[in-house]
């Protein structure tokens, strides 16, 4: 993901603090344990999918990309395998490449609300 930070005003400009605003690849996990304990890297996550541990599915969202691609390289949603995991961790290769690719455009998106302190008056 790359993102900046942008204040958040409205069109008559009342200011309702900070955002992130950017692009890249969102990864969405619904999983559940079966036996032991999962790990928060996906590498950990694969190797606990191929022993029968976790059980669920992976999925990806495009946020602010648009090349052909990094589009066909997208699993999308998938069950929760070890192969999968591989996919979106090649995925995310491809979409980190082509962030910087002048093929490829990019729209920002406002991705996520940033709790900080008051904005300063000028």
């Amino acid at each position: 993901m790359k993102w900046r930070a942008e204040p958040i005003v409205s069109i008559d400009g009342k200011e309702y603090g900070w955002g992130r605003v950017g692009a890249g690849m969102r990864i969405i996990i619904n999983l559940t344990k079966t036996d032991g304990a999962a790990n928060g890297s996906l590498l950990a996550l694969a190797i606990s999918a191929k022993a029968g541990q976790v059980v669920g599915e992976i999925s990806t969202e495009l946020i602010g990309i648009d090349s052909n691609e990094v589009s066909m390289a997208m699993p999308f949603t998938v069950d929760l395998s070890e192969g999968n995991i591989q996919r979106v961790i090649e995925a995310l290769a491809v979409v980190k490449a082509k962030l910087y690719d002048s093929t490829t455009t990019l729209t920002p998106n406002l991705i996520a609300r940033i709790d900080c302190a008051p904005m300063a008056k000028n």
